[in-house]
């Protein structure tokens, strides 16, 4: 066989291959976008549950600590031990405050109203753009669980401890209130953010071939 024929047979390969490629573009592209409703949808109805049990978590323990540190009489609560309820209480505030102020909602109005196989390619770009939002704000719910947490013991830790002098109750009051906001973050619905960094950018691949004097080749393009 001449290079002129190798080139045909090569040229011949190439274009099955990419009209298998072309062939399978709409289902594949048909399944990312119901993976896409099915993160979104079930996050944003995960986002209102959590963000109902986590205030009433946060608001239970703040009541239940500033009442049970005002009522209890002093021969069975010592001091550092009041504080440190105290503390709590307002700790358990600060949390209460973040899921009534700024809760985490995950925006999915279009894909839970639309049939996803009769929205064909139009809301593609529109998708993409959901679930990037969806996944920067359970981010930045995540980072305030933890990062949030952290700075909030923090603070009543060092306020028990050299305020108070009690350390051990300073670390107790620390561990418990760090580890609620761990439970937190770790409860906190990430489909969107998991399956944003799965799919990733997008990436566009060609292969052509090239025929040469001196014989043939390959031309690899990539786009992302």
């Amino acid at each position: 066989m001449g290079p002129r024929g190798a080139a045909a047979v090569a040229l011949g390969l190439v274009l099955m291959s990419v009209h298998a490629d072309a062939a399978s573009l709409p289902d594949r592209r048909l399944l990312e976008q119901r993976r896409i409703d099915d993160a979104v949808c079930a996050d944003a109805a995960r986002a209102r549950t959590w963000n109902r049990a986590w205030a009433a978590i946060y608001g239970v323990t703040a009541v239940a600590s500033a009442g049970f540190a005002t009522f209890a009489p002093p021969e069975h609560l010592e001091e550092h031990r009041r504080a440190a309820l105290y503390v709590t209480a307002a700790k358990a505030s600060v949390g209460l405050l973040d899921k009534l102020v700024d809760p985490l909602r995950v925006d999915a109005a279009g894909p839970c109203d639309h049939d996803a196989s009769a929205s064909g390619w139009v809301l593609e770009a529109s998708r993409r753009g959901m679930l990037s939002e969806a996944a920067r704000r359970e981010r930045r719910a995540l980072l305030t669980s933890v990062v949030g947490g952290l700075a909030v013991n923090s603070i009543g830790l060092l306020y028990l401890g050299l305020g108070r002098h009690a350390w051990s109750t300073a670390w107790v009051s620390f561990g418990v209130g760090f580890a609620a906001s761990v439970a937190s973050a770790l409860t906190a619905p990430v489909k969107s953010w998991l399956l944003e960094r799965e799919l990733g950018p997008p990436l566009d691949i060609a292969v052509l071939p090239l025929i040469e004097r001196d014989g043939l080749g390959l031309a690899v393009r990539a786009r992302w």
